[in-house]
């Protein structure tokens, strides 16, 4: 068989230096093209043309070591490249604040107040889509049995499996619902992203370009109740509106009428507040009504 040389696999957005393809591989690439493979997809395809062979993975050898840290390195290579110019900052990953007694929680300069960069949902799916990694959860009874069985905790593993079935990592994540405000799906769906990122950041190798720190993880805990009450306040907000006769699909028209009710910009910093003063006027409005 002809030694491998080495060329530029030119990715739409970057350039990859791997082994030239086989012919098997030229075939495979030819047809993934054809079909309108994903930038991701074919990158985690390169990513797996470069597992080590058995008789590395063991590491009896110097030589074997020698050849283990030249496919280690090409991998975090390619995955430094991918986190350059596929994953968007504030989408995900990023930095969150962790000040809790920051008067400035929304617009800090302090940049201690923030955790290391930590990766989202957002870009725990891109790296599942990266390494072609399909997710299946299931209960984790050994870990909800070591909590000591505890009503309304909810424990799960997150598996994560490669295209031919085989187990390439997992993680585990827990909620209870109690600290959701008694929501039990809530808790399931933290449970879920917890689970994810733990076994994303474990199977990709991922410590090193994100922080699994667990000050950082309650932080990410925190950011997602952040948006879950965001969302109810949406809910309420939206409600309010429908109640006092306002055309609440229609965004300019909500939005005129929040800043003449409520005095506020509708943003999501204000919308705690914006509720409030929306379920004041609802309830002079049920009054007046109740009156006449």
């Amino acid at each position: 068989m002809p030694a491998k040389t080495k060329t530029k696999i030119k990715a739409p957005d970057f350039t990859l230096a791997v082994s030239e393809n086989t012919a098997d591989e030229a075939k495979e690439d030819a047809v993934m093209e054809a079909l309108g493979e994903s930038p991701e997809s074919k990158v985690g395809r390169q990513l797996q043309r470069l597992e080590a062979p058995a008789d590395v993975i063991s590491l009896l050898t110097p030589e074997a070591m020698q050849t283990q840290m030249i496919v280690e390195t090409q991998k975090r290579k390619i995955i430094n490249e991918f986190i350059k110019h596929h994953m968007v900052e504030k989408i995900d990953y990023g930095k969150i604040h962790i000040g809790k007694d920051c008067p400035n929680k929304y617009n800090c300069k302090n940049a201690y107040h923030f955790s290391k960069d930590t990766l989202f949902k957002a870009g725990a799916e891109k790296f599942c889509s990266l390494f072609r990694l399909r997710a299946e959860f299931e209960k984790d009874d050994q870990t909800w049995e070591m909590m000591g069985r505890k009503n309304g905790l909810i424990c799960l593993v997150c598996r994560l499996y490669t295209p031919s079935g085989v187990l390439a990592g997992e993680g585990r994540g827990a909620a209870d619902i109690t600290e959701k405000q008694g929501s039990a799906n809530t808790a399931i769906k933290i449970a879920e992203k917890r689970a994810k990122l733990d076994a994303v950041l474990a199977t990709g190798g991922l410590s090193d370009f994100f922080s699994q720190d667990l000050e950082d993880i309650a932080a990410v805990d925190a950011v997602v109740a952040e948006e879950e009450n965001h969302d109810a306040d949406r809910k309420k907000i939206t409600a309010y509106l429908q109640e006092l006769g306002v055309d609440y699909k229609n965004a300019e028209v909500s939005k005129a009428m929040i800043k003449s009710i409520a005095q506020l910009e509708p943003t999501e910093a204000n919308f705690p507040e914006i509720a409030a003063r929306l379920s004041i006027r609802v309830q002079e409005q049920r009054e007046a009504t109740t009156n006449n």
